[in-house]
């Protein structure tokens, strides 16, 4: 936020907005959620618990076979009994930024098609 009170959106990339599963561990627990929204920078979760600022986790996404991608939850916010997680993809390998890519364009062909 600056001094004028205006939010500034420090985002890299573009965020495609989409609601589909996710599977994600922080090491001692396995939780499900769903993408609200991912870029090649990262996404954003909406999941049954809320995971601390700072935890590290491994995501696999279901929509592209064996893709485990590592992050880190940037932010948490609880709606309801609802919690968004954003979470910043971390040590992306080439081959992880192409399946982020290729989940990208089949959740936007996906939507395009709604």
């Amino acid at each position: 936020m600056t001094a004028s009170g205006q939010i500034v959106d420090k985002r890299k990339h573009d965020r495609l907005r989409h609601g589909t599963l996710v599977d994600f561990s922080d090491g001692s627990l396995l939780l499900s959620g769903d993408i609200v929204d991912i870029s090649l920078g990262g996404m954003q979760i909406e999941c049954m618990k809320s995971l601390k600022e700072g935890t590290e986790i491994t995501m696999a996404i279901p929509m592209s076979a064996g893709l485990k991608v590592h992050g880190v939850v940037r932010w948490h916010k609880k709606r309801g009994m609802k919690h968004f997680l954003g979470i910043q993809f971390l040590n992306v390998t080439p081959e992880q930024e192409s399946g982020i890519r290729e989940v990208i364009q089949a959740l936007f062909w996906k939507t395009a098609k709604a």
